[in-house]
């Protein structure tokens, strides 16, 4: 039992599933902690990757969740309520609740992001990409 619990509390990042978005730009993410997979109450966090030269479809914003990103690797911009904010390798980011936010790699390398959550933007289960169309890619 106990060994269980290791399991979904302790991960590498090689080991997590990555998932592709059914549209045009193929950006990927990797669930890494949240509450369908480890329990966790409050929070969840992840990693998100964004081909060159491309852009999410739309800004979305979440009422009740704050959002802090950290730069990996690449470069590009984070609009935020409609305002463009040039993000590099190193920065670290913070969404307020309620502020509509986007990611565009401007860069000839994959934007990879961190990102973490509080609350969780989706219901229990709702990060489960398959259900959503999402595309296995690696590991699972």
């Amino acid at each position: 039992m106990a060994r269980a619990a290791e399991l979904q509390r302790y991960v590498k990042s090689i080991d997590v599933p990555v998932y592709e978005s059914p549209t045009a730009e193929h950006r990927r993410f990797k669930l890494l902690i949240e509450r369908d997979i480890s329990g966790t109450k409050a929070v969840a966090f992840g990693e998100f990757i964004l081909p060159p030269k491309q852009g999410q479809p739309h800004a979305k914003a979440f009422p009740q969740t704050e959002k802090v990103f950290y730069v990996l690797s690449g470069r590009g911009k984070i609009v935020v309520d409609n305002v463009d904010h040039g993000i590099e390798q190193g920065m670290a980011l913070y969404v307020a609740p309620g502020e509509a936010h986007a990611f565009v790699n401007t860069g000839n390398e994959e934007l990879r992001l961190l990102w973490f959550e509080s609350p969780p933007q989706c219901e229990v289960g709702g990060y489960m990409p398959q259900a959503q169309g999402w595309k296995l890619i690696e590991g699972g």
